[in-house]
């Protein structure tokens, strides 16, 4: 799960992750949850590639006797040989009977890119309930991940596509040379699942607005 600004920017340096999920086995059991949350955040973000690699001690951030399972939070620091970068990474990782459920997020280069994906981590765990822990299956299915490529291929930045106007179809001109279209603009708004929640976060993503310029500089947005 990539943030909407990234795409639109052709910027990939942080994204959200929700693994498959992991059995926890006997010998897991036995080294104590600690420990073995420990060896799962080493598994899912491929520290065993790098020797150097850093991980924080889990610590637990739920009531688990409210909430009928255990979740940990912890942080790592490792270098990612494919991207050329460094990777840091925050994982919560839920103990749900003999299951542990894994959310992540990770971002390249600087510890200050995790920042911006905390909404969107927030209210990935937030929504959030497992079945072995007694929650009910969902009264609608989410839609099916897209398979059309064209459809999840990054689009070209914004500063872009202000210089073409395409078919003509989203361009028009109101005003002695003002000429207005249809550009991706970024878009700021309270979260509502953090609203339902009774908390405030900011979620941000790309949607069309008329932007009109005049001589190249923009006179409105609408």
């Amino acid at each position: 799960m990539v943030r909407q600004a990234d795409i639109a920017n052709g910027d990939f340096n942080g994204y959200l992750l929700l693994t498959d999920g992991l059995q926890l086995d006997a010998g897991m059991k036995a080294a104590g949850k600690t420990v073995a949350v420990s060896a799962i955040a080493a598994a899912v973000g491929n520290l065993a590639d790098d020797p150097d690699a850093k991980l924080t001690a889990p610590q637990l951030a739920n009531d688990p006797a409210a909430d009928g399972y255990d979740g940990y939070v912890l942080v790592s620091q490792s270098q990612d040989k494919d991207a050329g970068k460094t990777r840091f990474t925050q994982y919560a990782v839920f103990l749900v009977g003999d299951r542990a459920e894994v959310a992540m997020r990770v971002a390249y280069g600087s510890r200050d890119k995790l920042d911006p994906l905390l909404a969107g981590m927030d209210a990935l765990t937030y929504s959030m309930e497992f079945r072995n822990a007694g929650a009910p299956p969902p009264a609608r299915l989410a839609a099916a991940l897209p398979t059309d490529l064209a459809a999840i291929t990054p689009k070209p930045k914004v500063n872009e596509l202000a210089g073409h106007s395409g078919d003509g179809s989203s361009a028009s001109t109101s005003g002695a040379g003002v000429v207005c279209r249809n550009e991706p603009q970024l878009i700021q708004r309270q979260s509502p699942v953090a609203a339902s929640q009774g908390r405030f976060a900011m979620e941000s993503f790309y949607g069309a607005k008329q932007v009109c310029r005049k001589n190249g500089k923009i006179v409105s947005v609408r």
